[in-house]
């Protein structure tokens, strides 16, 4: 149940994201929650990606679908560890910060 932060972005299937661009985006922002809440101009930055991929990215962590659906994968105990971490010690947004966007 412990992966790495690239490999789970690619498991959500987030639209634009491809592996590459995970890893991309696990080395610009270190955790899921940073990217979950990043701004489309973030995510633009260091030419991650263009406009509307970005924006594809920050829609789908603003669907209530997208929310469960990260909500479910914690409940069952997965976790992301963060680029600079050993997967042992894995460090990941909460079931409350999911919580609060519902």
């Amino acid at each position: 149940k412990q992966t790495t932060l690239p490999r789970l972005l690619y498991a959500l299937n987030i639209p634009a994201v491809d592996f590459v661009v995970a890893e991309k985006l696990a080395d610009q922002f270190g955790t899921l929650n940073r990217i979950s809440t990043a701004s489309v101009s973030d995510l633009c930055s260091e030419n991650l990606m263009n406009y509307e991929s970005a924006q594809q990215v920050k829609d789908w962590f603003g669907q209530q679908a997208s929310v469960r659906k990260i909500k479910k994968l914690l409940e069952k105990g997965v976790r992301a560890a963060e680029p600079d971490e050993k997967i042992d010690n894995m460090c990941y947004k909460s079931d409350a910060e999911y919580t609060q966007s519902d």
